[in-house]
């Protein structure tokens, strides 16, 4: 059997969908027409209000430390070498699948970050529709030179949600199809709560978090493909003779006292 599982194939249609959804959301407005059900126009205020602090403890400070603390965990626990590890670290493929998920923790929020320091976007908050100053635009839509803002926007994607998006990587930890779903659940569900929250509290509109959840998970199989895939560990399937080389009915045969060891996928 292939290597690459179903997992693995839902790169590209992940990458078609994430197309998809881009497209959908530069054409209709439906950024707007949600974010306006967290918007109290007559109070103008939004659903969640950002100063609150144990709100923000609950759904911004303690999700980003925790993160951080895991992933700091996951980077110390690997480096030890092989008789210092836990026993589910010791053996190669585990090591290279966690090392997969410490390398989506790592980069998939840096990337988002480096994203929104390009994309020109403006956050809920900072539009005039709800109590701020600019105008808003579509990311490929750009100011015309006589209305430029004078400061540039980095409202897309979202950057908060992509933390708790990242742990979409754990799916890969897993062989069975019910522990899959289940750490797949348990990112998105992560992502998704701390997405929701920046969403209440007018920091992000929809597209900003679905992009990101989409991104995380792109960028997790791309890294499985790079340290997985291309493993010796991980064969591409057993390896047959060649069908272009005629066989000489004539020659000697070898008889083989031992069979060919054959290494089972990681799935």
């Amino acid at each position: 059997m292939n290597a690459r599982t179903r997992l693995d194939r839902t790169l590209w249609p992940a990458i078609a969908l994430l197309a998809v959804l881009f497209t959908f959301f530069e054409l209709v407005p439906a950024d707007i027409w949600l974010q306006d059900l967290f918007y109290y126009f007559d109070g103008k205020k939004w659903l969640i209000d950002a100063g609150n602090p144990a709100l923000r403890d609950l759904f911004y400070n303690w999700p980003r430390r925790s993160l951080f603390a895991f992933g700091a965990v996951l980077l110390l626990v690997l480096s030890f070498p092989p008789k210092w590890r836990p026993g589910f670290l010791r053996e190669p493929r585990s090591h290279r699948a966690w090392l997969v998920v410490l390398l989506t923790l790592a980069t998939a929020p840096l990337l988002i970050a480096g994203a929104k320091l390009v994309s020109h976007v403006f956050c809920p908050y900072e539009l005039s529709r709800y109590g701020g100053t600019e105008r808003y635009l579509p990311v490929c839509e750009r100011y015309s030179d006589d209305n430029r803002p004078q400061r540039f926007g980095r409202g897309f994607p979202a950057g908060h949600a992509s933390g708790g998006y990242a742990l979409l990587s754990l799916a890969g930890l897993w062989t069975g199809r019910g522990r899959r779903l289940a750490s797949i659940a348990a990112g998105l569900g992560f992502g998704s709560v701390m997405g929701a929250y920046q969403m209440l509290r007018g920091a992000h509109f929809l597209s900003h978090t679905l992009v990101s959840a989409l991104a995380c998970w792109i960028i997790f199989l791309l890294w499985r493909r790079a340290i997985l895939l291309r493993s010796s560990l991980y064969p591409t399937g057993p390896t047959t003779p060649s069908a272009s080389r005629p066989t000489n009915p004539l020659a000697p045969k070898c008889p083989t006292t031992t069979p060919p060891r054959q290494l089972v996928p990681f799935r």
